[in-house]
């Protein structure tokens, strides 16, 4: 999944918006 590679990088840029669809 990359939320988990992004989880390191960027979680609410990425991984946030994977898991829930919507900008933080």
């Amino acid at each position: 999944m990359k939320c988990n590679e992004n989880y390191l990088k960027n979680i609410y840029k990425e991984c946030f918006i994977y898991v829930t669809g919507n900008v933080p």
